[in-house]
């Protein structure tokens, strides 16, 4: 291997970004060897993103032995990447190594150029599987956050509904969306769930609904938002509930002046059917739309046999010319 340092001018070429865009595009789409060959010649060029892109393949394929090696391949090898060093720490973590997965968020917050509010919430993650929620919340309020102090309210919120503080998860989760911009929407839907899970705990079942239901306004599809409505409305799996995707047809209302649009949009559910899949879908919905949806094909797809009945997840719109639909 070349004695070239890593991360040298390479990484500035346009040659280098579009490595990187097709292999993190090939481990979006599952193409996990073509993430792989994208990675080793990331890593030949003595890119360090490599080893990342390595790391994530591996993991995708279930391999998190097959990531941390990887991951100890690359800090060895780069050891001035905090992304690295912190996603060694997840891994760690994931397998319950705790001790190495401290060492590393050590050694992710002791670079310069780190994010320690990320690495900060990763480690209080890693001591609430070790030490319960006392130890996660413990260390989230051990550090103050600069720019992701939303994310690490909400994961407060979290601890404190876990250790059986209600109201203050409540609170906390409210004090950190009244300060949040209007432009941090995943924290915002994030923070709302919190406030939803805290609002079903104390029986204010219609004012959870309206916490979860804003949460998927704000970020459409919003898997946790999605669950909070699921656990508004439990329902135990029978037999004849099957995992489904469903691809629904809709119009969108006319505005003056403009064309006619409507337009796709895929839902996974586990449902009896098509329609009834559809209509646990229709509220999640605008409201001016709901009556214009019909299913218009679906398969039954492969999921978790235990899964409760309800949505989850929902694809973005994809318009279309409503006359080219006759």
């Amino acid at each position: 291997m070349s004695d070239d340092p890593w991360d040298g001018p390479f990484t500035e070429t346009e040659a280098y970004f579009s490595l990187c865009e097709s292999g993190f595009e090939a481990l979006a789409e599952g193409r996990l060897d073509r993430a792989e060959e994208v990675a080793a010649e990331l890593e030949g060029r003595r890119a360090s993103v490599g080893f990342e892109l390595r790391a994530h393949a591996r993991l995708q394929a279930g391999d998190p032995a097959g990531a941390i090696d990887a991951l100890e391949a690359g800090t060895a090898a780069a050891p001035g990447n905090w992304v690295l060093w912190q996603l060694l720490g997840n891994c760690c973590s994931d397998v319950e190594d705790f001790e190495q997965a401290d060492a590393a968020y050590e050694r992710a917050a002791s670079i310069d150029e780190a994010d320690v509010d990320s690495v900060a919430l990763n480690r209080a993650v890693m001591a609430s599987r070790s030490g319960g929620p006392s130890a996660g919340l413990a260390a989230l309020d051990a550090h103050e956050p600069a720019h992701l102090a939303q994310r690490h309210a909400a994961l407060a919120s979290e601890y404190l509904r876990e250790l059986g503080r209600t109201q203050e998860a409540l609170a906390r989760a409210k004090v950190a969306l009244d300060q949040a911009r209007e432009d941090q929407d995943d924290a915002r839907a994030l923070l709302l769930v919190q406030c939803s899970h805290a609002l079903r705990e104390m029986n204010r079942r219609r004012e959870a609904r309206a916490a979860a239901e804003t949460a998927h306004s704000i970020e459409r599809g919003h898997p946790e938002a999605l669950h909070a409505l699921r656990l508004l409305d439990p329902e135990e799996r029978g037999a004849e509930h099957v995992p489904l995707r469903v691809l629904v047809r809709g119009a969108w209302p006319r505005r003056e002046g403009a064309p006619a649009q409507g337009f796709f949009t895929t839902y996974h559910a586990v449902a009896r059917d098509a329609e009834e899949a559809l209509g646990r879908a229709r509220s999640l919905e605008p409201a001016e739309v709901r009556d214009t949806l019909v299913v218009e094909e679906f398969e039954v797809i492969e999921g978790d046999a235990d899964a409760p009945p309800g949505i989850y997840g929902m694809s973005g719109l994809s318009f279309f010319p409503s006359d080219e639909r006759g």
